[in-house]
């Protein structure tokens, strides 16, 4: 049994067959989930090596039950996480456990009452979820906010709602998940549920139970800052593949597009960008892949790859990056640095309302986060 498990090669699998051989074949408990999840990413080769390592691991708990009782609030979100909390027979530790898989459903509860009388009426996760399928109105609910991931996310979560999102994607194969994108599992999550949505018309996974575990159906939200692994519309944070690359250019938004070009130069060429004009007419009609992409913007005369210091940066169309910030900072000089804030300040909604004061913070100004953290702070 074991060694199926193990060939299955998905980590989230295995950490649920060593959690029932900690629980039926050793009659002790998991009180640390983080090292369980470490520990199964890198098992042993046998069954036999599996019962003796953990007969001495810290994290498995063989003493009175009292002192074996795993926190509700960190346990995993899957029908052995609902078992053992059940188990303690406390119903207010039973209910901050299923205060959490409301709240992963879009949910906050507004009379605890309900949630109480639910989980006195509940023996499974499945039960738990049927209850909350309705919607009751002991909770208020949001569905932008339903199944959204979170950093703090368990392992077993992250792995299920992976393997669920490749397995009904149209075109894509989660084996062309970008390289800066696998590194962490989180990552490689965020990249394979945006695809999804993309590749399914903005419908996010249907799903937000799968296999005993809860998984998730819309990566974490994307921050003001920098590029991230969600694949989405905007030109400033999608990542620079082709996934991100068509999610740009469907819009038919030729300024958006340029936004997405100005980074390719900037991030991926280490170039820059010289005629503004021939950037937008290239935009307008722009090729149909990433890759022939940068294949004619390797031979473009309106982008610079020669000595960086003779490639002047112009405010009014460099990327709206750090990158982009860096290469105006590097001119020293206060009035293209003016034009680039005014132009991220609308790029998010915003507006300058007092010139001097625009022109007082780009004479100060040191990073592009410091934009952003200036916009945040204004009312």
């Amino acid at each position: 049994g074991f060694q199926a498990v193990l060939s299955l090669g998905v980590v989230a699998r295995t950490v649920e067959f060593i959690r029932r051989v900690v629980v039926e074949m050793l009659g002790a408990m998991v009180s640390d989930e983080s090292q369980l999840s470490s520990f199964a990413s890198s098992p042993p080769g046998s069954m036999y090596d599996l019962t003796q390592l953990l007969s001495e691991a810290s994290w498995v708990c063989f003493g009175n039950a009292t002192v074996c009782l795993p926190d509700p609030k960190s346990l995993p979100l899957t029908d052995t996480g609902f078992q053992q909390v059940s188990s303690q027979q406390n119903e207010t530790r039973l209910a901050e456990f299923a205060l959490r898989v409301v709240e992963h459903f879009g949910g906050q509860v507004v009379d605890p009452s309900g949630l109480l009388e639910l989980c006195r009426n509940v023996t499974s996760l499945v039960d738990l979820v049927s209850g909350l399928e309705s919607r009751p109105a002991w909770a208020a609910w949001e569905d932008a906010a339903a199944c959204i991931a979170k950093d703090e996310a368990d392992s077993s979560s992250v792995a299920l709602t992976l393997e669920y999102a490749c397995l009904y994607m149209n075109a894509f194969s989660c084996a062309n998940i970008p390289d800066q994108c696998t590194s962490s599992l989180m990552d490689s999550m965020d990249y394979a549920l945006s695809v999804y949505t993309l590749e399914h018309g903005g419908e996010v996974l249907p799903n937000c139970y799968f296999q005993g575990t809860l998984i998730f159906a819309r990566p974490r939200v994307v921050q003001l800052v920098g590029p991230t692994c969600v694949v989405s519309k905007d030109p400033l944070t999608t990542p620079l593949t082709d996934e991100g690359y068509q999610a740009v250019i469907t819009q038919q938004d030729t300024e958006q597009t340029a936004s997405f070009i100005h980074r390719v130069v900037d991030e991926r060429l280490n170039a820059t960008i010289v005629d503004a004009s021939e950037l937008a007419m290239f935009a307008a009609s722009p090729p149909s892949s990433m890759y022939d992409l940068l294949l004619l913007l390797e031979g473009a005369s309106w982008v610079c790859s020669g000595n960086r210091s003779a490639c002047w940066a112009d405010p009014s169309t460099v990327s709206l990056t750090e990158a982009g910030f860096q290469r105006i900072l590097a001119q020293n000089f206060s009035v293209p640095m003016a034009t680039f804030v005014a132009r991220v300040v609308e790029h998010y909604g915003g507006r300058v309302v007092s010139q001097g004061g625009l022109d007082g913070f780009a004479a100060s100004v040191k990073s592009f986060e410091d934009i952003i953290t200036e916009m945040e702070e204004q009312p």
